[in-house]
Formats: C-alpha cells, sequence, structure tokens
C-alpha cells in the first residue's frame, strides 16, 4: 500500500511537473521506485491511430515503433517513461458508420496483432485476456 501511495505521489508530481520542476533526488526516487514496482499504463489506443493514421492508414509497418512515431507510442519512449506494461485498448467510436461496429473492432485486433509480430521479442501478446505486457 505504501509503494501504491508513493507512486501515485510520484506520478502526480510528473503530471505537475509543468508548473515545478522536480529535483534530482526526487527524479532518482522516481525511477528507483519505477525499477523496483512496473508501471502500467492501463490505456492505450494506438491500434486506432494506426487505423486512423492521416499519412498511412493501417499500415503497420508504416507505423515502425522502433522508431520515433508520429503518435505518442513508440518503444523509445515507452523505455524513457519505464512502462512496465501496457493495455493496449481497441477503440470503437459510438458514431462509427464506416465499416459496422464489429468490422471497425476486428480491424483493430489484427493491426495490434500486426504490430506485435512486427517489433518481437520486444512485446508479447496474451490472446487469452487480449492485452499486451513487456515492454523490456
Amino acid at each position: 500500500m505504501r509503494r501504491t501511495l508513493a507512486l501515485i505521489a510520484l506520478i502526480t508530481m510528473s503530471a505537475n511537473s509543468m508548473f515545478a520542476q522536480a529535483t534530482d533526488k526526487d527524479l532518482a526516487r522516481a525511477k528507483k521506485i519505477l525499477a523496483e514496482t512496473p508501471l502500467i499504463d492501463g490505456h492505450n489506443d494506438l491500434a486506432w491511430a494506426i487505423r486512423e493514421d492521416s499519412v498511412a492508414p493501417m499500415d503497420v509497418a508504416a507505423y515502425d515503433l522502433r522508431k520515433r512515431t508520429r503518435g505518442h507510442t513508440d518503444l523509445e519512449r515507452l523505455r524513457k517513461g519505464m512502462i512496465g506494461g501496457q493495455f493496449w485498448s481497441i477503440y470503437v467510436p459510438g458514431e462509427a458508420k464506416d465499416s459496422g461496429y464489429a468490422r471497425i473492432q476486428l480491424e483493430q485486433f489484427d493491426i495490434a496483432r500486426r504490430f506485435i509480430a512486427f517489433i518481437e521479442p520486444n512485446i508479447a501478446f496474451d490472446a487469452t485476456a487480449a492485452w499486451l505486457t513487456g515492454v523490456a
């Protein structure tokens, strides 16, 4: 419980960093906690971002996570942020009309499986729970 509260405090401190810079001591403490306690990101719409990409929609190879991406997610930034696990979301907007809800959902599962296969062994897929872990 104490670690959880410390982690919440560090995340809050990070969110407030635009108003005040953390000291080196604070940063060292945060890194130590993150090295011992995996930080799990509970929501990432990467499959949707790839599906809707303005340059190369649905093109996993063009959205290479091993390099800096146009979006918010790539392996370098996940490592730098010390993310220990990631839940990838399958997002279907309520007003979707282009090809039906089920098709949009299945396309995103397909995109997720393809980007996992493309960058393995950096991430692993747990098909039973439909979530990804292990940004090692």
